[in-house]
């Protein structure tokens, strides 16, 4: 019973009904009353830390908690050299087919 209960009321949400009218699209022809200035001048610089364009704290605290986290690539290498194993590069076996 429970079960005939619960499809009738999943069913039952399906119906629209006979008189259904499909509503009239709205009559706005833009999103805002007067037209936004352009965002994007062609050619322009784009200055290296784009993100303070926004003016925003909690973004340019963000990047700059991501960019103290992030090793550079000069750590990167120095990890590479105390590996205990040799570097990932091409080995002699990368050319030769697998297959016979």
């Amino acid at each position: 019973m429970k079960r005939a209960w619960l499809a009738l009321v999943a069913l039952g949400g399906c119906a629209v009904g006979p008189d259904f009218h499909t509503p009239a699209p709205p009559s706005a022809n833009a999103y805002t009353a007067a037209p936004l200035a352009p965002g994007f001048a062609e050619g322009a610089d784009i200055p290296g830390e784009w993100w303070t364009l926004f003016h925003s704290k909690p973004l340019d605290d963000l990047i700059e908690r991501a960019l103290r986290a992030n090793p550079d690539l000069a750590a990167c290498a120095a990890a590479r050299a105390r590996a205990p194993w040799p570097s990932a590069g091409p080995t002699s076996r990368a050319s030769t087919p697998t297959s016979r």
